[in-house]
């Protein structure tokens, strides 16, 4: 994609930087609908502290991080926050802060292809979380912070990068419903996608000819969470009026 122009908006200057990412991999998507029971498989001495760090930083980005209807979403910009476009699709677009406070939202941009949706509202006073979009590579560790419906609110998930395409990222990350939305950070605290679901990848296994024996799984097959990068996030935020002119 290589690099874009720089940013107008002198508040969005300071919180966005636009790399690029690699593509790779091939994916059979399903939606998030059902939570993810993958866990990572990662040993290494370092884990624990991937961990911590995933942690300490959840424990910073969630007052960052707000409810939308039945999904999930997070402050982008002054005064704006970013969801999945499908999460507010039944006109649901109140806000709930991690303060518990409830303020009205409005739908000002959308990008149906990433499933993507900016809403306005009362969130001047929640700092907004930094943009990148350059990943560094499968195995990366990332983190995110949602709302899935079976376990709670504000719940803070690890893994890491496992597959790269395009403008979006696989990862082994937990999805559950009420997750669209969450963002999905480094262990810098930088957002480089929103989460929209869950996929399942395929890796290519041997085929099967009318086999005479139970099949009981599939193999090559990994329920993993799906994100878009920020770049469509980046364009809208870039071609958008300030929010003092909406």
């Amino acid at each position: 994609m290589g690099d874009q122009p720089e940013q107008h908006r002198k508040s969005l200057s300071r919180r966005v930087v636009l790399r690029s990412t690699v593509a790779g991999g091939l994916v059979a998507s399903s939606g998030c609908l059902t939570a993810n029971s993958s866990t990572p498989e990662h040993a290494s001495d370092d884990e624990e502290a991937i961990h911590e760090t995933a942690l300490e930083m959840g424990l910073d980005a969630r007052s960052s991080v707000v409810k939308v209807g039945s999904g999930t979403g997070w402050v982008v910009d002054d005064g704006l926050v970013a969801t999945c476009s499908h999460v507010v699709d039944d006109g649901e677009t109140d806000i709930e802060t991690f303060g518990g406070q409830r303020r009205e939202g409005r739908i000002v941009e959308q990008h149906d292809d990433a499933d993507l949706a900016l809403l306005a509202g009362e969130t001047d006073d929640l700092e907004p979380l930094a943009l990148e979009t350059e990943i560094q590579s499968v195995e990366t560790p990332v983190m995110k912070v949602g709302h899935p419906d079976a376990v709670g609110t504000w719940i803070i998930s690890s893994g890491r990068v496992v597959r790269l395409r395009g403008d979006r990222i696989f990862t082994d990350v937990p999805c559950g419903p009420g997750d669209s939305g969450s963002p999905l950070l480094t262990l810098d605290g930088a957002v480089i996608g929103h989460v929209t679901g869950s996929a399942v990848l395929v890796d290519d296994p041997e085929e099967l000819d009318a086999p005479e024996t139970l099949v009981q799984n599939y193999e090559g097959q990994r329920h993993v969470s799906r994100a878009y990068t920020v770049d469509a996030i980046a364009q809208l935020l870039e071609e958008s009026t300030s929010v003092d002119a909406r």
